[in-house]
């Protein structure tokens, strides 16, 4: 398809999509191999909503500091590694210009919330009529500056800016050379507000597949003139050779996936592929990666609002060697924008079903696991992995029976343990294939359930966190 009829699919933002294909089977149970370590305008009609009054949160959490950077697969700072978790506020800069208050509303619910950063497109073109955002002069170039420095300095939120959400506004290859040099020249005084940047959104999709090349090249060109961490854009699928002709020619040091979200197979086992397909991005590339918009409540493609499944999508985002988790929904997609409307959308983000529930879970998951999880040794739950810390045998044959949908496991140097098995339908035995102490935990609390010291069974329940530790 050209570039003109893709560009033609897109309707207030959204577009018919070529989903991204999951790794195979046969890459699932790959062996253990090395593993990486202005002023403000008057709101426009569609962008003022009815608003529902914010729910109370607690304080904003301490400000990190510094530059992020990456640290093997992990985000490090000023303050040391962390895990990350972003949303999805595409309209940001949007809402900067023409709707700057509820702006702050969102970003200040989200601060309060434990989100770190937001997802943010710079340029939109005239196809998404309500949400345009143009490069052409430089008030944007003021606009962006001072969202940046709105999120970060007031709220303590840094921004992941994804350039592009398509090109229209700058048609030649050196309209978009320029506004990269822009960009650097922006975000230079302020470098702790940058999560890290992206050229494109879903470049296979809007318009750059005759662009790969440029791509790459100005994302070089962005890791040249700024310190920060470069994308070139969620590929096609995880395909090698896919995220190869997006990378390939390029010192982008970031991939950022967007996971399949369409529901393959019955029940349970539909309803958690999603979540289980974290495993995916490591074994298709050596590059750190973030789950960058993925399932979600009212999100693109496909939509998920369940608190447990998107809890346990952040913790094996993690597990799994991502470094961010970012929560894609649609109030953050056009912010009730019209086609939002269309789609029966909530403009806010705290009119999202769940979402201070899920909001929460995220929270203490993170609390819950290691700040360096990212880096360590991955393992599936079969025979071809043989650091995995039990007997995989039993787990692997309820696996096949769909009574347990994956239990993905991580190892550290040290004898650290976590391991995160997802829809128990029955009892799974864990027969420890060395001394171990293990704690299990309520994934949405982080509360301590139950303590072993050898083998143990674990009661049919639809989620888990292992932690444990070698003796």
């Amino acid at each position: 398809m050209s570039a003109f009829s893709l560009a033609a699919l897109i309707v207030g933002g959204e577009r018919l999509r070529v989903h991204l294909g999951s790794v195979s089977e046969k890459q699932e149970h790959a062996p253990d191999k090395p593993q990486d370590a202005a002023p403000v305008l008057t709101p426009s009609a569609i962008g003022s909503q009815q608003e529902k009054s914010v729910p109370a949160a607690t304080a904003p959490r301490p400000v990190r500091k510094g530059l992020v950077r990456l640290d093997g697969r992990t985000f490090a700072d000023g303050d040391g590694q962390y895990l990350a978790v972003g949303t999805s506020l595409f309209w940001a800069l949007w809402g900067y210009q023409h709707d700057r208050q509820r702006l702050e509303r969102h970003l200040d619910y989200l601060s309060k919330h434990g989100v770190d950063y937001i997802r943010v497109f710079g340029v939109i073109g005239p196809r998404w009529a309500d949400r345009v955002i143009d490069p052409r002069g430089h008030a944007w170039d003021q606009h962006l500056a001072g969202l940046l420095d709105l999120a970060h300095g007031t709220f303590g939120l840094r921004v992941e800016l994804t350039i592009w959400q398509d090109t229209d506004l700058t048609p030649t290859p050196g309209d978009r050379t320029a506004l990269v040099d822009r960009i650097a020249a922006i975000v230079a005084p302020r470098p702790q507000t940058v999560q890290y940047l992206e050229i494109a959104n879903e470049g296979y999709a809007t318009g750059w597949t005759d662009k790969k090349a440029e791509a790459q090249q100005l994302a070089t060109r962005l890791r040249t003139k700024t310190p920060h961490i470069v994308a070139v854009t969620s590929p096609g699928s995880l395909d090698p050779a896919e995220i190869a002709s997006w990378y390939g020619n390029s010192s982008a040091n970031l991939l950022t996936p967007h996971l399949p979200r369409d529901v393959v197979g019955e029940g349970l086992v539909g309803q958690w592929r999603y979540v289980r397909q974290t495993w995916d991005p490591w074994l298709a590339s050596g590059l750190a990666w973030t789950n960058d918009e993925g399932k979600g409540p009212q999100a693109s493609v496909a939509a998920d609002d369940d608190p447990l499944r998107l809890v346990m999508y952040a913790g094996l985002t993690w597990l799994c060697g991502g470094a961010g988790f970012v929560l894609h929904t649609g109030a953050g997609v056009g912010g009730g924008d019209a086609a939002s409307k269309d789609r029966g959308r909530v403009a806010n983000i705290w009119e999202v079903a769940n979402i201070e529930q899920t909001l929460a879970g995220v929270a203490a998951m993170r609390n819950l696991l290691p700040a360096d999880l990212p880096n360590w040794r991955r393992h599936n739950s079969n025979e071809r992995f043989s650091g995995y810390p039990w007997d995989t045998q039993p787990i692997s044959q309820l696996i096949e029976k769909n009574q347990l949908v994956r239990a993905f496991a991580a190892t550290a140097d040290d004898g650290r343990i976590v391991a995160m098995p997802i829809s128990v339908s029955v009892p799974v035995p864990y027969a420890p294939r060395f001394p171990m102490h293990v704690d299990v935990h309520d994934p949405m609390t982080g509360k301590r359930l139950e303590s072993y010291d050898g083998p143990f069974t674990l009661s049919p329940r639809r989620a888990a966190v292992l932690i444990g530790q070698r003796r």
